[in-house]
């Protein structure tokens, strides 16, 4: 289970009608189609701008331009791009983090993350800021919700590493809905940088917030993951889509009002607004670290090792003994630099 789909599942239970079903085997068919190359991308959410990089790219015409015709497949809850991609439903997945890669491995799904999305962590921990918490240490005896999994484990790190005692906090398990926080019944809870945090600033609730980036326990996420077989024997395929999509991030953050229609002509519950504020969040996260000097897409090579450190000491997931295949920049590397460059945005 994804470690943002605790968050995405939080927000958006209501939209569950925009789920679709997991196309069959044909979805990463690579046979030539009037001269273009089949594959498809099974997205880990709804359509939203989480994603505009991928509709920019189709919308605009870079998908074909690279040789591709590109079918984007929306997500829902219940449902995990990992086992879609390494189940033949979809070439690519896309929302990944390298827990997702890493946890799919364990269960015997081979998959390759190819690029990252958000160089930046995208979860914080909030709290009313009326409540008078100014350190997460201060939240020992008071009840914090978190959404169960590497989320939870990572808001426990915070705790711990700001001199607090994770285990003297009362976690509950966060739901569908913000009102424990906004009212005050939770001492502190989860948020997204790009969805949840902008609904409190929209309602004007005013809440301290906590970075896993400050307590140093921080990971990317948003991704691209591959079946490494597949990767193994398309390698131009996977160069060309990712440089297409690259181009497409490129041309969103450029154009954010048309991004953002082009999300919205594929459904959703959620507003233009919302879904431009979304937008920016994005760009912050994107265009930030290695990304500046490498190039969005580009993967620390240290953050798997850190991520499979991570989840072999809260037992959350059997990992690999070597990290191999599990990831490359080889791809994304081989895209040119003007197409995955954060300057001029």
């Amino acid at each position: 289970m994804s470690r943002l789909f605790q968050a995405k599942w939080a927000w958006g239970i209501t939209l569950l009608a925009l789920l679709v079903l997991v196309p069959s085997a044909t979805a990463v068919s690579s046979h030539r189609s009037a001269g273009l190359t089949n594959v498809s991308v099974q997205l880990g959410w709804i359509p939203q701008t989480e994603f505009a990089g991928y509709y920019a790219a189709e919308a605009q015409g870079l998908y074909k331009a690279a040789g591709l015709n590109v079918k984007i497949i929306p997500g829902g809850p219940e449902l995990t791009a990992t086992s879609v991609v390494a189940s033949g439903g979809a070439t690519f997945g896309a929302g990944l983090a390298p827990f997702d890669v890493l946890t799919a491995d364990g269960q015997g799904l081979k998959l390759e993350q190819v690029a990252v999305g958000a160089e930046q962590d995208e979860l914080r921990l909030v709290s009313l800021k009326r409540l008078g918490i100014t350190s997460p240490k201060d939240l020992e005896g008071k009840t914090v919700g978190a959404w169960v999994g590497t989320g939870e484990d990572e808001m426990k790190i915070i705790v711990q590493n700001a001199g607090g005692d994770p285990n003297k906090v009362h976690w509950v398990s966060q739901g569908t809905s913000l009102s424990p926080i906004i009212n005050g019944s939770w001492a502190a809870g989860m948020a997204t940088t790009y969805n949840e945090l902008n609904l409190l600033k929209e309602q004007n609730v005013s809440v301290n917030v906590w970075s896993p980036v400050t307590y140093h326990t921080a990971f990317p996420g948003d991704g691209i993951a591959v079946s490494q077989a597949y990767a193994a024997k398309n390698p131009a395929v996977v160069t060309a889509f990712l440089k297409a999509t690259m181009e497409g991030w490129r041309w969103a953050f450029l154009h954010k009002q048309q991004a953002v229609a082009d999300v919205m002509a594929h459904g959703t519950g959620l507003t233009a607004h919302h879904q431009l504020l979304m937008l920016a969040s994005m760009q912050s996260v994107t265009c930030t670290g290695l990304a500046l000097t490498h190039g969005m897409g580009y993967i620390d090579p240290t953050v798997f090792a850190k991520a499979s450190t991570f989840l072999t000491k809260y037992k959350a997931a059997k990992v690999p003994s070597s990290l191999g295949g599990t990831y490359t920049n080889s791809f994304i590397n081989a895209v040119p630099a003007a197409d995955k460059t954060c300057t001029g945005l």
